[in-house]
């Protein structure tokens, strides 16, 4: 039997599913999972704000960087997804070139779905795209912080802090800002511990709003809770506590799989 691969590259065209399928491929690996996009230097971030397309010369040291998360893991006998869209043969050449144990998974779909996808990023207030929206299970001496909704959908429910991802914004940088300005916190994300759906619904039963939240493992780092307009409430907690407590659906199997993911990461 061959043995099993140390990476999956998992890549495809914008719209093709590589963050749900390759944070979802990580999890039923218990690997760990990472998305290029986090590697991007601040001059790459600025330009994508800016609507500048990035040329192979920006890419160069984001490939760079994403090669090395790729060869730290290799070389410490552990395991990991990144997707990445490496569409030109160049860029696969850095990620994997040589590395026998570097396996690449191409995402292929019609061209009309994939049309589909990318049409509603931009024309739903909420798509439906784990790129949206992010949360982050903060934890501190064994205790996960938690927050109470001020507003809807999740009105008086004990949630993770976090929030919307901004156009152009990695996914790292996203839950670091949303629980900052959340909670006033810095945080260290550490890898994903799962991800979540809320679907809100109008009288007739309309979908108004989807919500697919990509949820981050993190260690608190420095602050304290201080509350914005969205929050009525913040406590710590330990994980047996959550059980007698109000929550979004699946908050629980979140915060323990989180825990799961920072014993690993040590």
């Amino acid at each position: 039997m061959p043995a099993l691969p140390s990476i999956f590259v998992v890549m495809g065209v914008s719209g093709s599913g590589k963050t749900t399928i390759g944070a979802q491929l990580a999890l039923r690996l218990h690997w760990e999972f990472a998305d290029a996009d986090w590697f991007h230097p601040p001059a790459n971030v600025e330009k994508m704000h800016a609507g500048i397309p990035l040329d192979d010369e920006d890419r160069r040291p984001w490939l760079e960087a994403v090669a090395r998360w790729i060869d730290a893991r290799r070389h410490a006998g552990r395991h990991g997804v990144v997707t990445c869209s490496a569409l030109k043969r160049r860029y696969r050449a850095v990620l994997i070139g040589d590395r026998a144990d570097v396996r690449l998974v191409y995402l292929k779909g019609e061209k009309a779905l994939i049309a589909r996808r990318i049409a509603a990023r931009h024309e739903h207030f909420m798509p439906a795209s784990l790129l949206q929206s992010l949360s982050a299970a903060v934890v501190r001496k064994g205790r996960v912080l938690l927050v109470r909704r001020a507003r809807r959908p999740a009105l008086g429910l004990y949630t993770l802090p976090g929030g919307v991802v901004e156009a152009g914004e990695t996914l790292r940088a996203a839950v670091e800002r949303e629980v900052r300005e959340e909670t006033g916190m810095a945080i260290e994300p550490v890898g994903i511990a799962g991800h979540r759906e809320a679907i809100v619904r109008d009288g007739a039963g309309r979908v108004e709003r989807h919500f697919v939240i990509l949820a981050f493992a993190a260690r608190w780092i420095a602050g304290e809770p201080a509350l914005n307009e969205e929050l009525a409430e913040a406590r710590w907690v330990e994980p047996a506590e959550i059980a007698a407590l109000a929550t979004t659906e699946g908050l629980a199997e979140i915060v323990a799989a989180a825990f799961e993911r920072l014993a690993r990461a040590g």
